[in-house]
């Protein structure tokens, strides 16, 4: 009898194992898909939970949150699908594509006739959150650029200054145009693909010091951004002196308690808590589903990353740097953006506006974090292959 040779994706050095599936392990594609699917429905489902009344009370049908969310995910699917045709070697490049892309769609959000709460709209259509767009364009430029700096051996060079360059002014608009707290999200996403992509720990430091310091500076400098800062960190229970929404988002995750009240059964979405469909569902959630559910939701959410970063450790280890700085990117942006989320309706830290992936409503939002997803499953795939070459 023919013994079948495969490789295992838990075996970190990359050896032959005999008698495995070709997606055997704990790190596979499979669990990858397995724990994408189980966000994804838990969102849609929390999501159509904590909308059906806010649509009902907008004369639209009950389940019209939840199926402009489905429209997004299929389309993400789609997009996904197709770039999987194309050669990776296209894929690492499209940040020519993308770079431009959000920083039109940013320069377009300066104008407060475009822009609400950190979204673009047009003719009062939703198109998306220019920061996650633009934080997706710069995981592409900094992985995508990052083989060209290894191949030339400027580790340090000026290849490095022309993405920070780049960087910066996606950070600069989308601080203007989102808040200072998409902006520390797209820096410590940078400053971790960085380090995954071989950069040094001192060169990532001084990056993470530059952005860190430049946030102060504008959150010093910028009245506006300071006053919600402030307003955002005073947990009394005075409007005038706190701001009264976030108060009631507190309430709402307290009287979840352990256990929660049963999903549908939540009592603030009916219109106690503004803005309970995008950046207050982590609190609808908490109130419905209790620790326990909060517990269940970031165990998935630290699986998701926790793959990203095992795929990007292999990938350094083959010398594929776009690809671990890509899988690194992903998956600490899909798993911080929701902690963050979840701090800000906790009262925990004053930066608001931050969408939870997969739950927050936002159908090009959703298109953007499946498309990821099905780009992120195709790294996972090949770097669990040790004779592909990226």
């Amino acid at each position: 009898m023919e013994t079948r040779v495969a490789y295992n994706y838990d075996d970190f050095d990359k050896t032959k194992i005999e008698g495995e599936n070709s997606g055997a392990g704990l790190f596979s594609p499979f669990t990858f898909i397995c724990v994408t699917l189980f966000i994804s429905l838990y969102g849609l489902l929390s999501l159509y939970s904590a909308t059906f009344d806010l649509a009902v009370r907008n004369n639209l049908p009950h389940y019209y949150y939840l199926a402009t969310q489905i429209q997004g995910a299929l389309l993400g699917l789609v997009l996904g699908l197709l770039a999987r045709l194309l050669p990776l070697k296209l894929i690492r490049r499209s940040y020519y594509f993308f770079v431009p892309l959000a920083i039109a769609v940013l320069v377009l959000m300066l104008n407060p006739e475009f822009n609400k709460d950190g979204v673009l709209y047009i003719k009062g259509i939703r198109i998306i959150a220019g920061a996650n767009l633009a934080i997706f364009a710069s995981i592409i430029l900094v992985s995508g650029t990052n083989a060209s700096i290894k191949k030339l051996d400027e580790r340090h060079g000026i290849f490095y200054g022309i993405v920070i360059i780049f960087v910066a002014a996606l950070a600069y608009l989308t601080v203007r145009t989102s808040g200072l707290g998409y902006y520390f999200l797209l820096v410590l996403v940078v400053v971790s693909m960085l380090h995954a992509s071989g950069a040094s720990r001192g060169y990532c430091l001084i990056s993470f010091l530059f952005f860190f310091v430049t946030g102060i500076y504008i959150l010093l400098c910028n009245s506006d951004i300071l006053k919600s800062v402030i307003f955002s960190s005073l947990p009394v229970a005075d409007p005038a002196m706190y701001d009264h929404q976030l108060f009631i988002s507190q309430m709402a995750i307290k009287d979840g308690s352990f256990w929660g009240i049963g999903l549908g059964h939540g009592l603030y979405k009916l219109g106690l808590l503004e803005g309970i469909e995008s950046k207050y569902i982590f609190s609808s959630i908490s109130e419905e589903t209790g620790l326990i559910g909060v517990i269940v939701l970031f165990l998935l959410l630290f699986a998701f990353a926790v793959l990203g970063i095992r795929a990007s450790q292999r990938a350094e280890k083959k010398s594929s740097y776009a690809i671990a700085g890509a899988s690194m990117g992903i998956g600490m942006f899909v798993f911080i953006s929701a902690a963050m989320n979840a701090l800000y309706a906790s009262g925990i830290i004053p930066f608001s506006g931050i969408a939870f992936p997969f739950f927050s409503f936002g159908p090009g939002e959703e298109a953007l974090f499946i498309f990821m997803s099905v780009v992120q499953y195709r790294f996972i795939r090949l770097m669990g292959r040790p004779n592909e070459k990226a």
